[in-house]
């Protein structure tokens, strides 16, 4: 029931028309599907926040309806970078809204946002979603919320079940690249070095992937040399990640401070104290937690130095 034709030239207030009368005759049906799509595709419109605002208002007494653009208005704040707001207004739902009453797309955001928080509701809202809509694309959410579920119990071998059942088709889900990630490091716990090193390069090869996700895969391809005792190749990855990707603090000072030991460890303290005052010099570092053990790798690279011979007379 998606409104493809929004794309015309003059479709928005048709798009807009069609949309809220389907709302209105079973947008409180939870088993009418198509919605979540079909509100997105309007998101950029400037109307869009009053269109949801408006639909919000006369939505009392249909739970499921209300629940809809609830979802809607928590991904439009995720959007526009405000997480907090965004996850409030979800996990809002778990408690206002009886289970029976969510549709699929709404049970499995807010089922795995539980997951992430650690909840043991997570597990309600996630197998309701696979019971009662066994064909649902929103399947893989409850897939990564089990996989998250389970690595918190250390188990690797049903992460990487869960895991393995998030198919690159699900590319445009949110957290597909969060889920390839976990994948990864897993499989590096687990000393499967070579498997963990292609997931990593396949989020680097992927043009329209974050910064956030290529600093982490970066820094998953340095440990994962580093545990195969190819330090230059590690110390390389760490460098990658705070020249290009200087903004992540936490993944940047985490690099320095590794680049600097694997320096040490192959016996070029020169590098190391020029790793060191690289760091030592950004005020942003100044309040960093690593910023006391750079202050003393410099010390002990500053002792390692090769002492210059006194000139022949």
């Amino acid at each position: 029931m998606c409104i493809r034709d929004s794309r015309q030239t003059d479709a928005p207030d048709r798009a807009f028309a069609k949309l809220k009368q389907a709302l209105e005759k079973i947008g409180n049906n939870p088993q009418a599907t198509g919605f979540s799509d079909c509100i997105q595709e309007l998101s950029n419109h400037p109307r869009y926040t009053t269109f949801l605002n408006d639909t919000l208002q006369t939505a009392n007494d249909h739970p499921t309806l209300e629940s809809r653009i609830k979802l809607a208005t928590a991904r439009q704040l995720q959007a526009a970078k405000k997480p907090y707001q965004s996850e409030v207004i979800i996990l809002d739902m778990a408690s206002r809204y009886e289970r029976s009453d969510l549709p699929e797309e709404c049970l499995a955001h807010v089922g795995l946002k539980l997951a992430e928080i650690h909840s043991e509701q997570a597990n309600d809202f996630l197998d309701d979603l696979l019971i009662r809509y066994p064909n649902s694309e929103y399947k893989p959410f409850a897939h990564y919320g089990y996989a998250l579920q389970a690595e918190r119990k250390n188990d690797s071998l049903t992460t990487l079940a869960w895991l393995d059942l998030i198919s690159p088709s699900s590319y445009q889900a949110p957290f597909y690249l969060d889920a390839l990630l976990l994948k990864g490091d897993i499989l590096l716990k687990t000393g499967e070095h070579l498997q963990a090193t292609e997931i990593y390069q396949s989020i680097l090869a992927l043009r329209w992937a974050r910064g956030l996700h290529k600093a982490t895969a970066l820094s998953g391809l340095a440990n994962s040399s580093a545990l195969q005792d190819k330090n230059e190749e590690a110390i390389i990855y760490h460098q990658r990640i705070y020249t290009l990707y200087p903004a992540y603090e936490k993944l940047a000072s985490n690099s320095y401070l590794a680049s600097a030991q694997l320096f040490l460890e192959i016996g070029d303290p020169t590098s190391a104290e020029r790793t060191c005052r690289d760091f030592l010099k950004q005020e942003r570092f100044a309040a960093n937690e690593h910023y006391l053990k750079i202050q003393a790798l410099l010390k002990k690279s500053q002792t390692q130095l090769p002492t210059l011979s006194p000139p022949q007379p």
